[in-house]
Order: C-alpha cells, then structure tokens, then sequence
C-alpha cells in the first residue's frame, strides 16, 4: 500500500519519507540543547 502524501513535501517513498522524520525529530531535539 502507498503512503499517502506528506502534507508538505507530498508524495515520499519510504527512504524519503524516514529522512523527513529524521529531520524533524532533530528541528525538535535542537530546542533541548544547553550551551
């Protein structure tokens, strides 16, 4: 079964897909840094 579109960066494979999450679990990770 295809995955449906992602609302903003559309039709993603799998791998594509993975990447995007990856990608915003580390935009939300980056608001827990302490310097």
């Amino acid at each position: 079964e295809p995955l449906r579109p992602h609302f903003a960066y559309g039709s993603l494979d799998k791998t594509q897909y993975a990447i995007a999450h990856a990608m915003h679990e580390h935009d939300h990770l980056e608001e827990f840094k302490v310097s």
